[in-house]
C-alpha cells in the first residue's frame, strides 16, 4: 500500500536527509543525490537560481525540475524586477537546465515571467531524457507554447505534454505565426498523450493544438487524451474541434466538463474508432433554445 501524497511530511524528509548525510563519509554522497533527485525553486531571483548552479546538489542524477510561484498573482515587485531581469533569469535557468541533463519531468509555471524567452525553448531540446513537460500559464500560453512546439521535433524522449491555462490577461505581445510551424519537425513518435486543462481559449492557442493534435501518417499519433474543460464556459465547442484531428487514433480518452452540447458525447464517441478506455464526467448538458 503507497502513502498518500498528504501523508508525506516533506520538511522531515528533507530534514532526515540531510542529517544523514553529515553522519559519515559513506553516506554523504547517497543521502546528498537523494536530496538532489528534485529541484524545486519558488524564488526565480537571479541569486537564487546562482546558488543552484553554483551549489553541488543538483547534476546528472535530478529527475524532476519545478519551476512555480507561490503567490497566485503577480505583486508589483515581481513584475517590475522580472521586467528588468526577466531575459538574465531565463538565460540562468536555461543553463541550469544543461547542468541536470537526465530530467525526466519538467514543470513550469510560465506566468511567473513576463517576457519568455526562445532560449528557454533551446534549452528544453538538451533535456535528452524528458519525458513529461507541464507549462502552466494563468494567462494565454500561446507564446511560450508556440516556442515549444517549434522545438518539439527535437524532443526525441517526450512522451507527455500537459498544458494548463486560463487564455486570459495575456501580457505578451507577441506570438509565432502558425504558419511557422508547418515548416518545423512535427512531435515524434514517443509522444504519445496530451492533457490539457483550459480555461477560456485564445485562436491561437487552439490553433497551435489542432496542429499538435494531427496526425502525421505512422510518424505520430497520439494515443491518449485527458481534457478538463471545468473552467471553460465560452468555448467548449472550439476546443473540442482543435482536439478533433487526434480521436480516430485515441485509445484513451478523458473528459470532464462542466457542460456541453447536446449529441457533443456522441459526435466524439463516433470517431473515436480506436478507444479501449473512457472516463467521461460532464455536470449537464446543454440543449440549444
Amino acid at each position: 500500500h503507497e502513502p498518500e501524497l498528504e501523508s508525506i511530511n516533506t520538511a522531515v524528509l528533507d530534514r532526515d536527509l540531510r542529517s544523514m548525510s553529515l553522519v559519515c563519509r559513506a553516506w554523504t554522497q547517497p543521502a546528498q543525490r537523494a536530496l538532489g533527485r528534485i529541484l524545486i525553486l519558488t524564488n526565480i531571483r537571479i541569486e537564487h537560481l546562482q546558488n543552484a548552479l553554483n551549489g553541488t546538489l543538483f547534476g546528472r542524477w535530478t529527475r524532476e525540475v519545478i519551476v512555480f510561484r507561490c503567490r497566485r498573482f503577480l505583486d508589483n515587485e515581481t513584475r517590475e524586477y522580472m521586467q528588468r531581469y526577466g531575459k538574465d533569469v531565463w538565460e540562468l535557468i536555461a543553463r541550469l537546465l544543461m547542468r541536470v541533463p537526465n530530467v525526466r519531468l519538467l514543470c513550469l509555471n510560465t506566468d511567473i515571467f513576463e517576457f519568455p524567452q526562445s532560449r528557454m525553448a533551446d534549452g528544453l531540446t538538451r533535456l535528452p531524457a524528458l519525458r513529461e513537460l507541464r507549462l502552466v500559464q494563468i494567462g494565454d500560453i500561446s507564446q511560450i507554447l508556440g516556442l515549444v512546439l517549434k522545438k518539439i521535433g527535437d524532443m526525441q524522449s517526450l512522451q507527455h505534454l500537459s498544458l494548463q491555462y486560463s487564455g486570459l490577461g495575456s501580457a505578451y505581445s507577441a506570438a509565432v505565426p502558425f504558419s511557422d510551424l508547418e515548416k518545423c519537425t512535427p512531435p515524434t513518435s514517443a509522444l504519445q498523450k496530451l492533457s490539457l486543462k483550459i480555461g477560456s481559449p485564445s485562436d491561437m492557442s487552439l490553433n497551435y493544438i489542432k496542429w499538435l493534435c494531427t496526425p502525421r501518417g505512422d510518424h505520430f499519433k497520439l494515443k491518449c487524451l485527458s481534457v478538463d474543460l471545468s473552467s471553460c464556459f465560452s468555448n467548449e465547442a472550439g476546443c473540442i474541434r482543435a482536439m478533433e484531428p487526434c480521436f480516430e487514433s485515441l485509445e484513451e480518452l478523458s473528459i470532464l466538463a462542466s457542460g456541453l452540447s447536446e449529441g457533443a458525447l456522441s459526435g466524439i464517441f463516433t470517431k473515436c474508432v480506436s478507444l479501449k478506455r473512457a472516463i467521461i464526467s460532464v455536470r449537464h448538458f446543454l440543449v440549444p433554445t
